[in-house]
């Protein structure tokens, strides 16, 4: 499940927390968690659970790296081996 994919309808509005050390969160206000371990909005009918804001996606941040591999030069090196393999391989007959 995504952030973008969250049922707001169900659960609550998310919520940005920017934290000073560690990762930022995104959370729903006055959600309860049943004794079963699911997720419920607070309504007047269930006053037996206490509300709480509940950490629902954890955002790390996007790194892009460089590629490693230069695939190109990579199989114009093999080209080169495989050619002086055949070449002494065809030269000893």
């Amino acid at each position: 499940m995504t952030p973008l994919a969250f049922p707001e309808k169900t659960y609550g509005r998310l919520r940005f927390v920017e934290r000073r050390y560690g990762h930022a969160v995104l959370v729903v206000d006055d959600a309860m968690v049943t004794a079963k371990g699911r997720l419920r909005q607070r309504s007047a009918g269930n006053r037996r659970l206490k509300p709480k804001t509940i950490a629902m996606f954890v955002l790390l941040p996007q790194v892009t790296l460089a590629k490693r591999l230069n695939v190109a030069h990579a199989a114009y090196v093999a080209q080169e081996r495989l050619t002086a393999l055949l070449d002494t391989a065809t030269a000893t007959f």
